[in-house]
């Protein structure tokens, strides 16, 4: 069973695409593992800037802005790996046969890339947390079930309008 398109029967825009979404997935991963590697110190500093900035876009009585201000750093992760599982996502459905199929291997994979994550922060001195790998594992997983729904229904759409006209 084939998984893959062959790369050498893409056109031109397509492979400009595929090299754009893979740059964009390595590029969330240096982020990601960049923002793990960097001091605590560091990292509370920029906590503190980035609920700053929350606080001041939402209003001060919003309970969704002091649930965010509250857990910003298991919202900062889910942030990352939704962004990651997302341009995974998009990667597969626009460059696999069966983008449903690898959905499962990609899920896990970015489970495995989330506790890489908080090995690095393990070793970066601020120490590992099982939530920060959940709310990893979370943001992955809510990416892959959005972007593969829309994958769905607009595979389920065009099928429709083709066999109607």
């Amino acid at each position: 069973m084939k998984l893959f398109l062959p790369y050498g029967s893409l056109d031109t825009k397509k492979k400009v695409l595929f090299f754009v979404l893979l740059s964009l997935c390595l590029l969330a991963l240096v982020f990601i593992f960049y923002n793990s590697s960097l001091p605590s110190a560091v990292s509370g500093e920029q906590s503190e800037a980035v609920g700053g900035a929350i606080e001041s876009v939402l209003p001060e009585d919003s309970p969704i802005a002091d649930f965010l201000v509250t857990n910003i750093r298991v919202t900062a992760h889910f942030a990352e790996f939704f962004l990651l599982g997302a341009l995974v996502s998009l990667t597969l459905a626009f460059f696999s046969y069966r983008p449903i199929i690898l959905a499962v291997p990609s899920v896990i994979s970015g489970v495995l890339i989330g506790l890489a994550d908080e090995t690095v922060q393990y070793f970066s001195a601020r120490g590992p947390e099982i939530l920060d790998v959940w709310g990893d594992a979370f943001g992955y997983f809510t990416a892959a079930v959005a972007v593969n729904l829309i994958y769905l229904a607009v595979r389920f759409l065009g099928a429709r309008a083709k066999k109607e006209t």
